[in-house]
Parts: C-alpha cells; structure tokens; sequence
C-alpha cells in the first residue's frame, strides 16, 4: 500500500513539476497573493521548486519501499510507512479544508 501511494504521490508532483518547471504552462493557476491561496502560490518558480522537493522526498520513501519490499526488511517498511503517514497528516492538518484524521 506504501509502495502505491508514494508511487502516485511521486507521479502527481514530478507532473507539477514538468508542467509549471520546465514547460512554463501557468495559465491555468493563481499564482500571486490574491485569495485563499496556499504559502507556496506565491510563484510559480516557487510553486515549481516545491512539487519538486516533494516529489522527491516520496522517491525517496517509494526506493526505500520498494527495497524492503525486495530485502524483506520490515524495519526499512515500517520506517516507509511511518514517514508517509507522518508526512501526508502534516499535510491534511496544514491545509485549511482538511481535518486532522488519525
């Protein structure tokens, strides 16, 4: 299930990245202070650097599944899910029209 997650979560913002980082298309976003817009709107070279970071914290946590997956480590998957929850409830609770779940 981590494996699946992280695999997605990786796929969606290396996507942001490629559309808003190098292919420039920012039309359709609203980049600027105006609105209820998230800290990392503020750009879209911002925007851009931030799908990037994260897209490539959950690469990192998908390699590490995916070899305790290989090696049969469960301390390395646990260490994987682990994370992944942590990161995705910061997530949920950050954002104003998510409620904390546990």
């Amino acid at each position: 299930m981590t494996a699946l997650i992280t695999g997605g979560m990786t796929y969606l913002y290396a996507s942001e990245y490629v559309v808003i980082g190098i292919l420039k298309q920012t039309n359709n976003y609203p980049f600027g202070d105006e609105g209820p817009a998230p800290w990392h709107y503020k750009t879209a070279d911002l925007y851009a650097n931030v799908t990037l970071v994260c897209g490539s914290v959950f690469l990192l946590l998908l390699v590490l599944t995916l070899v305790a997956v290989i090696k049969k480590t469960h301390e390395a998957a646990s260490f994987s899910t682990a994370a992944l929850y942590l990161i995705l409830n910061n997530h949920l609770y950050s954002s104003n029209h998510w409620a904390l779940i546990v």
